[in-house]
């Protein structure tokens, strides 16, 4: 019982230290790997749908390039994938051609 009640003081003390420390200290700010550079504009080939649909002005691009897309209900299932990735699946809708103008439309993104 004497092992239980000393090992709940320490945890108490412990938590009482973090929360202090939480409390004083502000977060750091999440930095990119080392040798990892974060992507400045979405690709085709390399930026998730998802993460496509979550950018507004990137889903803006797709809604004008590949109209309908966003709209299907399939797209669902690819959300891990990249637009590139869903090319085969398209029934001709998605090409070469069309990844081409999107990618453009991408890189003409101002900078943040």
């Amino acid at each position: 019982m004497r092992n239980i009640l000393v090992g709940l003081s320490g945890l108490a003390i412990a938590l009482t230290a973090t929360v202090a420390l939480a409390q004083s200290s502000p977060a750091p700010a999440a930095a990119p790997m080392a040798g990892m550079a974060m992507p400045a504009k979405p690709s085709v080939d390399k930026t998730t749908i998802s993460d496509i649909l979550a950018n507004p002005v990137a889903k803006a691009i797709v809604d004008k390039d590949l109209p309908g897309l966003t709209a299907d209900p399939r797209l669902q299932q690819a959300m891990g994938m990249t637009l590139k990735d869903i090319e085969p699946y398209s029934d001709g809708k998605i090409d070469d051609a069309a990844l081409a103008k999107v990618q453009s439309d991408f890189d003409a993104i101002p900078a943040p």
